[in-house]
């Protein structure tokens, strides 16, 4: 039977941490913290930390308050909550940050290498085949979720489409491609030799 914690008094308990780097003392003021923790995540919908690391990311920012805080300038729970907030719109401007950067580095299936080694429409027969072969292969190297990827970007989505329906980072989806398309060169280039 788990024993009542004591209630001692937040003042006590910063100045524990501080202090005597007390880490039951850290965890104690911690999750009486939680419940704010978790309502400032609910308010930002669009961003896609997950709730295991936002509460990694409070715990940091609470190590960093600990540090920081002055009892003269206001109330402890006030300076967190700010803090909070920072940090919160400093994850969702980098995860901004890197929607845009994904957005730069799209690419045609078109600017592929092989591409401009295919003849207008007179195509070779055996060209063709060796090209289905490859596409073959590449169905087997691949991992699900690679391909996943690729078809739905073949079939004319764009990365941040495909992240947002798959509900994954942009950066994982794009990397997905990326192996996607080393695979399928180093295919080529063997069915090619």
């Amino acid at each position: 039977m788990k024993k009542p914690e004591k209630k001692i008094s937040e003042q006590k308990l910063i100045y524990m941490v501080r202090n005597h780097h007390d880490d039951a003392s850290f965890e104690m003021l911690f999750r009486r913290y939680l419940p704010m923790v978790h309502k400032l995540r609910r308010k930002y919908t669009g961003l896609t930390i997950s709730y295991e690391d936002w509460h990694q990311e409070a715990g940091i920012t609470l190590f960093k308050c600990l540090k920081t805080y002055d009892e003269i300038a206001g109330a402890f729970a006030t300076y967190y909550r700010k803090m909070l907030l920072n940090r919160l719109n400093d994850l969702y401007r980098s995860q901004q940050t890197q929607k845009r950067m994904v957005n730069t580095k799209t690419f045609s299936l078109d600017q592929m290498p092989m591409a401009d080694q295919i003849e207008d429409e007179r195509v070779a027969s055996d060209k063709v085949v060796r090209f289905r072969i490859a596409l073959n292969k590449l169905t087997t190297e691949c991992s699900k979720f690679e391909l996943l990827c690729f078809l739905k970007v073949c079939n004319g989505m764009s990365l941040e489409e495909v992240a947002a329906e798959l509900q994954k980072d942009p950066r994982s989806v794009y990397s997905a491609i990326w192996r996607v398309e080393r695979k399928f060169l180093r295919i080529l280039d063997q069915e090619w030799d």
